[in-house]
């Protein structure tokens, strides 16, 4: 069975980024809309070179469009931490519209330049 689907919605807050050891990990909130009607938010999870980029170029109220699967909190032994949420541990992402030039990165394990 697959676990990659696409959403698009508006990013809710300024992306966070955290870094660890030679790693990345940028973080937003994404409003996904059913119609007129908002269907809720996700946590989109983004890492390596794709969470670098998404840091400098992704804004609050941007739209973008996240290709991914749906995860979420694992301990060591496979159990669930935290609140049980889901998140979004995003491959590629895609600015929709905004006023900055980003549009698109390729894959999530490449390196920043």
């Amino acid at each position: 069975m697959f676990n990659i689907c696409i959403l698009s919605g508006k990013v809710c807050n300024e992306p966070e980024v955290e870094f660890f050891e030679h790693n990345a990990n940028t973080t937003f909130e994404l409003a996904i809309w059913t119609g007129p009607v908002e269907a809720g938010q996700i946590k989109v999870s983004c890492y390596k070179g794709l969470a670098v980029a998404a840091a400098k170029s992704i804004h609050k109220g941007d739209r973008v469009a996240v290709m991914g699967c749906v995860s979420r909190h694992l301990d060591k032994d496979g159990r669930e931490t935290g609140p049980h949420e889901h998140e979004l541990l995003a491959l590629d992402l895609e600015l929709v519209r905004s006023d900055s030039r980003f549009q698109g990165l390729g894959f999530a394990d490449e390196e920043p330049s």
